[in-house]
């Protein structure tokens, strides 16, 4: 509402910015710009802020003051003008700026293709054809394009921002904009962050549960070369037993880390958890 009324008093011009003031009546402030009334300030006010009310009232009256000033000036016909010329410019280097970098990509595709090609060629006899060459130059062509399209719009996005905030009546779109793109970066980045401590402790657990079967392995390869005799353990026994021994450390690992994984406490995660539990053991059975 406060707001309103600042935009009202804004947007008459008989109404001059040095007009704010602030008049006491029975125990409060009201703050009016000319005859337009804006504001209560009450002691409340000023003792939830550690200051006192005539203090609170002036750095009201400066701020709505100073809002008043930038609305008209962001509203001049000069400024209009000035910003219009720039949103022209800056909308022509956007067009330069698709043109060159879809001829640039374009470039940079066709060399790709040249300087990838044999060596696609080669991974695919060297594979035994395991690897197709098609396949692989789809795969590339989509990463490519993945790229392509990410950078064009990261350009589009940016230039479109600063032109809609040129003007006072995009400005709000401008800001809207700009938060749509980077709250996504910005939880993914904190999400991130929070996450860290528990991927140290999966890397650990990965590094310890390694450790410990590359030591099972050697100690079962010395059984089976005859390095190491144990009674009534035939050391043909050895390699399948290690096998046994590994399937259980790594099962063991993965349910300790189970509660560290990445969205392991949705219910979509663990429905699907007990789904590969319901197979495993009718595949056992």
């Amino acid at each position: 509402t406060i707001a309103q009324r600042i935009q009202r008093a804004a947007a008459n011009y008989a109404t001059p910015p040095d007009s704010v003031k602030s008049f006491e009546d029975n125990g409060r402030l009201k703050v009016y710009a000319g005859k337009e009334f804006i504001m209560n300030i009450y002691s409340a006010d000023a003792e939830a802020e550690g200051i006192t009310t005539p203090i609170l009232a002036e750095i009201v009256v400066d701020k709505i003051k100073g809002i008043i000033r930038l609305y008209r000036h962001e509203r001049s016909p000069d400024v209009i003008k000035s910003n219009a010329l720039k949103a022209l410019v800056a909308l022509a280097l956007l067009v330069i700026c698709l043109v060159a970098f879809s001829w640039l990509f374009r470039k940079l595709s066709d060399f790709f293709k040249r300087r990838l090609k044999n060596r696609i060629d080669t991974l695919e006899n060297v594979s035994y054809k395991l690897i197709q060459a098609n396949q692989l130059t789809k795969i590339l062509h989509v990463l490519y394009q993945t790229v392509r399209v990410l950078i064009l719009l990261i350009i589009t996005v940016g230039f479109v921002d600063y032109i809609l905030g040129l003007f006072p009546w995009t400005k709000a779109a401008s800001i809207y904009l700009l938060e749509l793109i980077l709250d996504p970066l910005k939880s993914i980045g904190q999400g991130f962050i929070n996450y860290l401590p528990s991927l140290i402790f999966l890397i650990i657990i990965y590094l310890i549960t390694q450790y410990f079967v590359r030591l099972t392995r050697l100690f079962f390869n010395s059984i089976d070369t005859g390095g190491i005799v144990i009674q009534n353990f035939d050391p043909e026994w050895a390699m399948p037993t290690f096998k046994i021994v590994k399937f259980f450390m790594i099962v063991f690992a993965v349910v300790v880390a189970f509660p560290y994984i990445p969205g392991s406490s949705s219910g979509a995660f663990q429905g699907i958890s007990v789904f590969l539990g319901v197979l495993f053991s009718l595949g056992s059975s």
